[in-house]
């Protein structure tokens, strides 16, 4: 839900989350994310930098949700729309 808004920045509503896995323990987290649409001209380099810079407020939020006070390291990686399984139930 942070990603569709509370974060100014154009680019971030058309991401979703794919696959969170532990990376190597629940201490860090390797956030997988990719596009909603197949084609889009944003850089997903520049998206993941824009991701990094906003790790922090996303990893507060993380932790609100979880009603955690300590949240994991978030670390982000990019996937290719065509690359990620779609569920038929969604």
């Amino acid at each position: 839900m942070v990603l569709s808004g509370e974060i100014d920045d154009d680019r971030l509503p058309i991401l979703h989350v794919v696959e969170v896995t532990p990376a190597p323990d629940s201490s860090r987290m390797l956030v997988t994310i990719s596009a909603d649409i197949a084609e889009t001209d944003d850089d997903p380099n520049e998206i993941l930098i824009t991701l990094s810079e906003y790790a922090d407020l996303l990893r507060m939020e993380v932790a609100a949700a979880i009603h955690r006070k300590k949240a994991p390291m978030l670390f982000f990686q990019f996937t290719p729309y065509a690359n990620y399984p779609i569920d038929p139930t969604d």
